[in-house]
């Protein structure tokens, strides 16, 4: 967090239950669409990791990496790393049951300043002590997947002793921009013991505890880490347990308060401009959950209400996770509800959630890509997921109409894969069936709208009460955006008499004309009066030139062609 933000002094949390600003569906106008590309499907080999949790980048590394909470087989968890191709490679195979262990059950992989990864793993045995076996790791782990435990937690080996009992079983990890990582342990036997601690190179790998939670459950139970501040305040979140606990702060010098006592939200996440949020599965206006956002002011708000299912079908319900993501931007996820799907949702400034797309499973962790493309992991089964944007096309306008061609203008963001371009038009407004296309262009990955322009072959079938409609198609792997539907009239030349011919008292007129419209010559004797009569029907020509005779031309007479489409 580069911001520092601040709570009130007393720690209150004031207009907590204030009226929710936004009711109804999840703002959703946005100029791109989202869907998801599953990638990759976990476990479809022996050494594949099964239940991957958590994901992983380095910059300059082209590669993802994760870990998996257990497996493959007997191991007790893996951590991987996937190639631009999302090839699986294993790393590392966790064993806890040796003396001493590697802890097993990685559940945090973090990328640090120093090129490697900081993790850590869980494993319960059920007391405090047991110098025969691993109660939980924090480690290292080099690119290449060279492994160290750097703490043992639980035995005698452990990191640090506190009313003659070691803590166990790491719960949370974060890291601030220097590499100081923040934890939190929690042990269940007698009574509850849960602590918070800090540990870098600066410590020598030696955890150094920042509070100690009551053990009569005063402080809550269960904390777990979210968020540290420039000045090494850590913040967090612990389950109620008799209506104490809460969201706390940790000051780095060593005071320690609940700022949200009898408050204790389902999530806690902060963003890189110091926005703390929060959510609930529950309350709101429909008892559907709620978002909190803490500003830098200190004043804590509830700035989302998520409500029943509207008739577009945007919305979503019950909200089941935030977090912030190495963009420095907070996600987060919903489970949804009968009439509404789960959906993956981030934070706007305003404390609103923005709906980015629907949820292609059970969600559980969401990362970018060396590539700046955001990823997500499923459960049930396990994958990843690409999210890719949708193309989107704008019908720009038409130019140089003429008798059987136009160039029609459009505009296309063809998003984060590659796609292919053209023009839909014809003479019918129905958007399933367009009478003709033209040539598909091929446009590489952009973020920005590029122009393109296509050449169209137009038939006479824009008759004067016709138009020709048309709109701007794009297509990728990723879906498809059509642009606005517009149209034009093809300019069609007058008849020109271009000779005529007097033959014993008949007169041959000849004219040039379009293919497929109707003609027929006509004469007046008088053109003061206007009267002019037909002669001969009116003929649907074929070709580029007619002619006609008339063989009572009489003394004088005056002819035009009058042009007509057909009926």
């Amino acid at each position: 967090m580069k911001q520092i933000w601040r709570l009130h002094k007393n720690g209150a949390l004031t207009a907590f239950f204030a009226a929710c600003l936004l009711v109804g569906g999840i703002p959703c106008l946005q100029a791109q669409q989202f869907t998801t590309i599953t990638r990759y499907r976990f476990g479809t080999n022996a050494m594949s990791a099964p239940a991957p949790v958590m994901l992983a980048t380095q910059p300059g590394n082209t590669n993802i990496f994760g870990v998996s909470a257990y497996g493959p087989g007997a191991y007790s968890g893996t951590i991987f790393s996937l190639s631009p191709d999302y090839v699986e490679n294993t790393l590392y195979t966790f064993e806890h049951d040796y003396p001493g262990g590697d802890g097993g059950f990685p559940f945090v992989l973090l990328a640090a300043n120093d090129g490697n990864f900081y993790g850590v793993g869980n494993k319960f045995i059920g007391g405090y002590l047991n110098p025969n076996d691993s109660q939980g790791t924090f480690f290292r782990l080099t690119p290449t997947g060279q492994f160290t435990s750097l703490v043992v937690f639980g035995g005698t080996n452990g990191p640090y002793i506190v009313d003659n009992a070691r803590p166990v079983n790491p719960t949370s990890l974060i890291k601030d921009d220097n590499d100081t990582f923040y934890g939190t342990t929690f042990t269940q036997n007698t009574q509850p013991f849960a602590t918070l601690y800090k540990i870098s190179a600066g410590t020598g790998w030696i955890p150094v505890l920042v509070h100690l939670f009551a053990a009569d459950g005063s402080e809550g139970i269960n904390p777990i880490v979210t968020a540290v501040d420039d000045q090494g305040n850590a913040y967090g979140v612990s389950q109620l347990t008799n209506g104490f606990g809460g969201v706390f702060k940790a000051s780095s010098g060593g005071g320690f308060t609940i700022i949200s006592p009898g408050f204790a939200p389902a999530s806690l996440a902060a963003d890189s401009q110091g926005e703390l949020y929060g959510i609930t599965e529950g309350g709101g206006l429909d008892n559907t959950g709620e978002i909190v956002k803490i500003d830098a002011g200190g004043n804590v708000t509830v700035t989302y209400c998520f409500g029943p299912d509207d008739t577009n079908n945007l919305t979503s319900t019950h909200p089941r996770k935030l977090l912030t993501c190495s963009d420095g931007k907070v996600y987060g996820m919903t489970y949804g509800g009968q009439n509404t799907p789960a959906i993956i949702f981030r934070m706007q400034s305003d404390g609103t959630p923005l709906r980015l797309f629907k949820d292609p499973g059970h969600t559980t962790f969401l990362a970018v890509s060396p590539a700046g493309q955001l990823v997500g992991l499923t459960f049930g089964p396990y994958t990843l997921y690409t999210v890719e944007t949708i193309p989107t096309a704008t019908t720009v306008g038409v130019t140089n109409i003429g008798v059987a061609s136009a160039v029609f203008l459009g505009k296309v963001n063809p998003g984060s894969m590659p796609a292919q371009v053209w023009f839909d038009y014809g003479t019918s407004t129905n958007s399933n069936y367009w009478s003709f296309q033209t040539p598909a262009q091929s446009i590489s990955v952009a973020t920005n709208s590029v122009n393109f322009s296509a050449s169209a072959i137009i038939y006479l079938y824009s008759l004067s009460n016709y138009p020709y409609y048309f709109r701007a198609h794009a297509s990728s792997a990723a879906g498809e955006g059509m642009g606005a539907v517009l149209s034009f009239h093809q300019v069609i030349p007058h008849p020109v008499i271009t000779s005529m011919a007097r033959t014993n008292g008949s007169a041959t007129v000849n004219w040039s004309c379009f293919p497929y419209l109707v003609y027929q010559l006509q004469y007046s004797t008088n053109l003061a009066t206007g009267n002019w009569v037909g002669i001969g029907p009116a003929t649907r020509v074929l070709t580029y030139s007619s002619s006609a005779t008339d063989t009572n031309s009489g003394p004088t007479r005056w002819y035009r062609v009058a042009e007509s489409f057909p009926q």
